[in-house]
């Protein structure tokens, strides 16, 4: 049996899926098989999608995923119980992608290729993407300072720093939205996350600075020697948002 959620760094023992199949079926899967006619004896794969007595439950057929095979295949569900003869512990099995969105929690099995994972945490692999694209935007700020592009770099590093605080206020209850509420929260929360009050201000300061060194527009206190300053309390928000996620995973 293959299990795709990392709990310990220890591996369960073997009972544990057999288990957590069981308690998914209590809870969701048997329920809406009585409830659609099904025999519950009759299912080999489900996808649950939520974590709450009002799931969405789709089961065998409607239960979709994503099989990746090999290096370069990736087949539905039922194909890859045809050509892993061992399942998901076969060596050519390289991972299940079920068909959820990314923000959703979910639970899904495949008894055929014996196979279960789950996330009823999202919020965490939101955090992480948004510190990827942080990163992606961080690498094209340092770029383009280093070529002299102070204009672009501005934006970049405004986008860089706010996606990092997005990844940050994944772990708490803050349901803030906006430029300027992020700002706000980085302001008051920051030193929490080990922020001095002038790296907490940056994205109010890059906020402030962005429309004259995007568009031209407006006026600005940010010369192109401050807006040089901020990089390293980008860096520092960056750096943050790491030790945050670190410190929210199991």
């Amino acid at each position: 049996m293959a299990e795709s959620a990392k709990l310990s760094p220890q591996a369960p023992p073997p009972e544990f899926f057999h288990n957590a199949i069981a308690e998914i079926r209590k809870h969701w899967v048997d329920p809406a098989a009585k409830r659609q006619g099904i025999d519950p004896a009759t299912v080999n794969r489900a996808l649950v999608i939520g974590n709450s007595a009002d799931a969405e439950v789709r089961i065998n057929e409607l239960a979709k995923a994503a099989v990746y095979v090999g290096d370069d295949r990736i087949v539905d569900v039922d194909k890859a119980a045809e050509v892993l003869p061992q399942g998901a512990s076969d060596e050519a099995f390289r991972g299940l992608l079920p068909d959820v969105g990314p923000d959703d929690p979910y639970s899904f099995f495949d008894l055929r290729l014996g196979y279960l994972s789950f996330d009823y945490q999202p919020g965490r692999e939101r955090a992480r993407r948004h510190l990827r694209r942080a990163t992606q935007f961080w690498h094209a700020a340092s770029d383009l300072v280093l070529r002299g592009g102070i204009d672009a770099a501005c934006e970049n590093m405004f986008a860089a720093a706010e996606l990092a605080v997005m990844a940050i206020m994944e772990g708490t209850d803050c349901a803030v939205r906006g430029h300027s509420g992020r700002s706000t929260w980085l302001e008051t929360n920051g030193p929490r996350y080990g922020l001095t009050p002038e790296e907490s201000a940056v994205v109010g300061q890059l906020l402030d600075a962005r429309n004259l060194y995007r568009y031209g527009d407006g006026a600005s206190t940010i010369t192109p020697v401050a807006l040089l300053d901020l990089y390293s309390h980008v860096e520092a928000v960056l750096e943050a948002a790491r030790q945050a996620i670190a410190a929210d995973s199991p």
